[in-house]
């Protein structure tokens, strides 16, 4: 009974230690990200933005056949050999191969869809991004099976870094898009070789269809539901570029960056992390809902109050941080920032569905939720522009309580409980808001310096939101600590 209590205890501050690192991980590239991109902003127009995103969003749709479900499939296992990893090696070689071929045939295509050429030339130059990507996927998963987060963080980190400076080398030199694209390819590679080197794993010449039909019959949901929602997440993309044009849609990616940046990195830093944890416990039902419940309230906590300011000081904001050439995206990015906070307290039920060998409910989640979002976003588009598609992203978030009901029922947890974890947040948030607004009408009424407003607006919101978690919420103030200090905890 004592070992079973041991193995919980160090399984419980691997988790923890793992989710932190993640979070760092993220919240890093994150921050060089955002730096970096406020530097771009400058430098570049919003067509050199418009441009790569409509690539990227062909890439992203790309890579997704790619998938198959197998990296999950794997970190769900409780026992794997080197027969498994070598086989899916070799089939994310195969079919990198095969992708890279078809990105470069189809790019003639694309550019025609698009109606800009230099699309073209752009996706065939990031087709070799799917034969990097294949050579290092399986040593890549077996760092997130084994909750090596700290390594993974110090690989991303590292990477973007190279990254940021390739990037912002060849926009001072003029190369405009080209910029952008040189880069994203110099992380990739050196990303890959960053995760060979830290596995000693190296495949074998060994391929087993059964083994493959195995992880397939797995990760096939998960590939399904990762494929639908990626399309549900980047619908508002296509739609902006192909009905409103490559300016539009760089405006509309400045409004997104954001708000969807907070929501990246605890999407990336959690998931996995959680996935890998609630594997680990997937028939002890009680335990995993309490380890929902807990991640969706410290999810909450940090990412409410984030979005609530954003909110608040969008124009301001995007004042001094990306100049006033892009104050059209301030009202989509309010939207967006109720979106992504709303969107953020899902992040670990996919997860919990996942553990349960149940990815099939996601699938059809996923299915039913991008025909809707397909439907909100044209209609939002053709009629209100950009702050119609951020609607449209809005409304589609909040068919997130539907699934996080049928997962709290698939588990034996109360819905209701889950509502409650997003109290303290919800409610320190609120009345940072209305203090916010007191504020504003009582001292900055008589400030037009966009960077004094910004930082006292920063400084006032930390300050009521701190004290209101403090005095109002002191118990989960203390499990928020107590859990801080297991993951620092030697």
């Amino acid at each position: 009974m004592e070992n079973k209590e041991n193995k919980i205890d160090n399984l419980s501050q691997k988790a923890a230690k793992g989710v932190a690192w993640g979070l760092i991980g993220n919240v890093t590239v994150s921050a060089i990200s955002f730096i970096s991109t406020a530097i771009l902003a400058r430098m570049l127009e919003p067509e050199d933005f418009g441009l790569f995103g409509m690539a990227i969003l062909v890439t992203g749709v790309m890579q997704l056949f790619g998938n198959f479900g197998l990296g999950a499939a794997l970190i769900h296992k409780k026992e794997i050999d080197d027969e498994y990893l070598s086989t899916a090696f070799w089939i994310n070689i195969i079919v990198g191969a095969g992708l890279a071929l078809t990105l470069i045939i189809i790019s003639p295509l694309v550019a025609m869809f698009f109606n800009q050429p230099e699309i073209k030339w752009i996706l065939i130059l990031l087709s070799s991004d799917f034969l990097i990507s294949a050579v290092s996927s399986i040593h890549s998963t077996i760092l997130y099976r084994e909750i090596r987060m700290k390594r993974l963080a110090l690989i991303e980190i590292s990477c973007r870094v190279l990254r940021v400076i390739t990037i912002l080398g060849c926009a001072y030199f003029g190369l405009r898009f080209w910029s952008i694209v040189i880069g994203v390819i110099v992380e990739r590679v050196f990303k890959s070789i960053g995760f060979v080197i830290s596995i000693k794993w190296k495949p074998t010449m060994r391929f087993c269809s059964k083994k493959f039909k195995e992880l397939f019959s797995f990760g096939r949901n998960v590939y399904g539901s990762g494929f639908l929602n990626y399309f549900g997440q980047n619908v508002d993309f296509l739609v902006t570029a192909k009905v409103l044009g490559a300016d539009i849609l760089g405006y509309y990616q400045f409004a997104y960056n954001l708000p969807y940046l907070v929501k990246s990195y605890v999407r990336d830093a959690i998931p996995t992390v959680a996935f890998s944890v609630f594997s680990k416990v997937q028939d002890d039902k009680p335990r995993v809902v309490r380890g929902l419940l807990k991640m969706t309230k410290f999810v909450s906590v940090v990412v409410f109050p984030l979005m609530a300011g954003l909110f608040f000081n969008a124009h301001d904001f995007m004042i001094v941080v990306y100049g006033s050439k892009w104050l059209p995206a301030v009202e989509p990015m309010r939207i967006l920032c109720l979106g992504a906070a709303i969107s953020s307290v899902f992040t670990p039920v996919g997860s919990v569905l996942n553990s349960q060998g149940r990815p099939d409910i996601g699938l059809k989640f996923s299915l039913v939720k991008l025909l809707l979002t397909v439907l909100l976003i044209v209609i939002g588009a053709k009629l209100y522009g950009t702050i119609g598609v951020a609607f449209g992203m809005l409304i589609s978030e909040m068919l997130g309580f539907i699934l996080a009901f049928i997962v709290l029922k698939l588990i034996s947890g109360k819905f209701i409980k889950f509502i409650y974890s997003t109290i303290p947040a919800f409610f320190s948030s609120v009345l940072m808001l209305f203090v916010l607004l007191g504020f504003e009408k009582m001292v900055l009424f008589q400030f037009e310096n966009s960077l004094f407003r910004l930082m006292s607006c920063l400084f006032v919101g930390a300050f009521t939101y701190s004290m209101v978690i403090y005095f109002c919420f002191t118990s989960d103030l203390k499990e928020l600590i107590d859990f801080i200090k297991k993951i620092v905890k030697k």
